[in-house]
């Protein structure tokens, strides 16, 4: 049996232009003495080809997003002059404006969950994440914070995966272009992007939103918080059940194991970003409406 597949990977190339190349591994095993099958070969070529794959009929198409968007990375050494040198260490890595572009972005990063001390960015392009950029200025952010497992056992686990989940809801939130609409005049929100920050001992996921109009904020947030909801649904189960452990021990006269840690979610909250606006609206996370 002789198995020929051509794998697509993309490589960068630039910050806005990405191009791909192919790998051919042939995979060749023995063919049972009943197999009819003697080779299967299938091959992938440009998106912009009709080609016959496997004896299928296949048409590549892209699917264009409405915007185009800008992934940054920033990623900062414990240095003494952090503050100096965020700007140096943030980096535009790409723009995409197709789905299919996302997902090699997508499939080929580690995800937050594995990083510390580094920021992942989705922003429209043209848009720098800091609030200096004139866009961003004009509005602020959506930000929730929660402590992280230092431990890695089975509670560490569940909470990375549902960050990594929350943080990909939110990206798909974000260029999927029908999350954020202004329900009385059903134009896009004008959201300028998300940023994943991981640190050592916590992480914050944040909402870059560039009005300071609180009806649009309010929507903004509670779509924010929805695609939030792996990441504040498993933090809350652990909280709560690290209640119960604490109490079912405190009555049995004990103190507890020190490895009970109970993470909690530290803040859900609108931070305005011109310095001048004493703005802060919180959104409970029990709040259904």
């Amino acid at each position: 049996l002789v198995i020929t597949l051509t794998i697509f990977s993309p490589l960068y190339c630039g910050p806005s232009t990405m191009e791909s190349a192919t790998t051919t591994p042939s995979i060749s095993t023995p063919s049972p003495a009943n197999s009819d099958v003697t080779s299967i070969s299938c091959t992938t070529v440009s998106t912009s080809e009709q080609q016959t794959n496997c004896g299928v009929s296949v048409e590549n198409r892209v699917h264009q997003l409405a915007n185009t968007w800008s992934f940054w990375l920033m990623y900062q050494a414990q240095t003494k002059d952090k503050k100096d040198n965020w700007k140096s260490t943030q980096k535009r890595v790409l723009d995409f404006s197709t789905a299919e572009d996302f997902w090699r972005v997508i499939n080929n990063v580690s995800s937050p969950s594995r990083l510390s001390y580094a920021d992942y960015s989705v922003f429209r392009s043209g848009i720098s994440p800091m609030w200096e950029d004139p866009v961003c200025a004009k509005g602020g952010r959506w930000i929730v914070a929660v402590d992280r497992f230092m431990r890695r056992d089975a509670r560490s686990s569940g909470q990375e995966e549902a960050l990594d989940e929350s943080w990909l809801n939110v990206m798909l939130s974000l260029i999927g272009g029908s999350t954020y609409l202004d329900d009385s005049t059903g134009e896009d929100i004008l959201i300028c992007g998300s940023v994943c920050s991981m640190r050592k001992y916590n992480c914050k996921v944040a909402l870059w939103v560039g009005t300071a109009d609180e009806d649009i904020l309010m929507k903004a947030g509670r779509q924010f918080k929805e695609s939030l909801k792996p990441l504040i649904d498993y933090m809350t189960n652990v909280s709560n059940s690290t209640s119960s452990e604490e109490d079912t021990t405190s009555r049995h006269g004990g103190r507890g194991p020190k490895s009970v840690v109970r993470p909690k979610v530290i803040q859900f909250e609108f931070f305005s970003n011109d310095n001048k606006t004493d703005k802060s609206i919180e959104i409970p996370f029990a709040d259904d409406e």
